[in-house]
């Protein structure tokens, strides 16, 4: 709530002389929007939010793990 009072007070300060009170509506409105697509249950901090993302990064790293050693060897033509 204390960073959507500061986005007001900030755009009433650099915005509000030239901006009517029409298009401080606007304002609300789209706070309201963008506040509802941030409570979906895809972003919430759950267990298994989490984990999933956590697998996604190790399998990622696994396969750039395998790209790099798999490169590598093929780099490598002084074999002593």
């Amino acid at each position: 709530m204390a960073d959507l009072l500061g986005f007001r007070l900030f755009h009433q300060r650099t915005c509000g002389k030239t901006i009517g009170s029409h298009n401080n509506k606007m304002v609300d409105e789209f706070t309201k929007v963008t506040a509802q697509a941030a409570q979906m249950e895809a972003y919430a901090s759950t267990t298994e939010n989490v984990l999933n993302c956590w697998k996604m990064l190790g399998m990622m790293i696994i396969v750039f793990v395998a790209a790099a050693i798999i490169s590598l060897e093929f780099v490598d033509h002084d074999k002593r």
